[in-house]
């Protein structure tokens, strides 16, 4: 049927079809409704469209929510089932139960995803809208609260807001007022590619896969920022002072200082420019680079574990040894040997005019 005072078009369909406002159009379906200005909604069961210049195709149980006036949701929504977009310029393909509250913002398929409007910022903002442009990929059970951000894939994955988590863990608490419970300051361009029961709160921060890796944010006064984790599981970046930290892999490993970079084993990188590789090998020190074998220390102190002994200091822990195989060692320095000192090839100190060697003891 055609209603010619509002431009109205129904094509087909079955059961209760409502139609309302001008340059509005349903073509099949069942169960069908269509309500404000220009908006479609083509096939599918029970499905409704509300507000301004949105579509609609196929799937069941699906939701778009708006409201008559500027400005217009324009968003589509691609089959599926339950899905609900609230919100302006987004697109939802695919899926069940997944939603997004917000500007802008992009989910594609799997199951209860969730993209939430974060806090309002300047970002993108153009004609009352925050254009906030976050994408889900897939997977389930994943979230994101923030701007310009991403998750592939994967299963519990959360970026921006988890409403379960302490305040007294690196950082700060949810917004308790905020019905979306989005995190008090805004997270921006970061980005989790898949995994399990990630977590990242910081801006520009990277979680490649793992699972149960954790990036936090940081206090008021110092925010975390471009801080990354590749892989592995149970990793843990602080937030406090940290920037630019990266752990590359393993398990139990922790960063709390900027530029650090941490993997292997319950390795910590606690001092600034560090390094820490391998089983329990601890950067405790500025500019200290700490290569530890896969051995377990007889303790956890600075003492009896693995770790560096002063600030800029390369410090290796092998049990067996360390081999220096096809070329020469240099030094520029002083060598102080508190053991013994082996020789199997010729020894050659110097030369004769310039360099003495002096002997203490039997």
């Amino acid at each position: 049927t055609f209603a010619p005072g509002d431009a109205r078009l129904r094509l087909g369909g079955t059961g209760d079809i409502t139609t309302s406002g001008p340059y509005v159009a349903t073509l099949g379906g069942s169960g069908i409704t269509a309500v404000g200005t220009g908006v479609v909604v083509v096939g599918g069961i029970d499905n409704r469209v509300t507000g301004e210049a949105s579509a609609l195709v196929g799937g069941s149980g699906n939701r778009l929510m708006g409201a008559e006036g500027p400005p217009a949701e324009a968003s589509f929504m691609g089959g599926g089932r339950s899905n609900v977009i609230s919100g302006h310029r987004s697109v939802l393909v695919g899926g069940e139960g997944n939603l997004i509250s917000g500007d802008a913002q992009a989910l594609l398929g799997g199951q209860y995803n969730t993209v939430f409007g974060g806090p309002e910022t300047s970002l993108g903002e153009a004609g009352n809208i925050d254009f906030e442009q976050s994408i889900i990929g897939g997977g389930t059970l994943n979230v994101i609260s923030g701007e310009r951000s991403f998750i592939g894939g994967g299963n519990k994955n959360t970026i921006g807001v988890n409403v379960a988590r302490s305040s007294v863990i690196h950082g700060l608490n949810i917004n308790s007022s905020s019905f979306s419970k989005f995190a008090k300051f805004p997270v921006i361009n970061s980005a989790i590619v898949g995994g399990r029961e990630n977590e990242l709160y910081s801006s520009y921060g990277f979680i490649g896969g793992g699972y149960g890796n954790k990036a936090y944010e940081g206090s008021n006064s110092v925010k975390a920022f471009g801080n990354a984790i590749v892989g592995g599981r149970d990793n843990l970046i602080t937030g406090n002072a940290t920037a630019g930290t990266v752990i590359v892999g393993g398990r139990y490993n922790v960063g709390s200082a900027p530029y650090t970079v941490i993997g292997g084993y319950k390795s910590t990188g606690a001092g600034y420019y560090g390094v820490a590789l391998g089983a329990y090998a601890a950067s405790a020190h500025d500019g200290a680079v700490v290569l530890a074998d896969g051995t377990t220390p007889a303790g956890s102190t600075e003492g009896s574990g693995k770790y560096s002994v002063a600030e800029h200091t390369l410090n290796l822990f092998f049990e067996n040894g360390t081999y220096v195989r096809n070329g020469n060692f240099y030094t520029s320095g002083d060598a102080t040997i508190s053991g013994n000192l082996n020789v199997s090839g010729s020894f050659r100190l110097g030369d004769t005019s310039t360099d003495t060697l002096e002997v203490f003891g039997g």
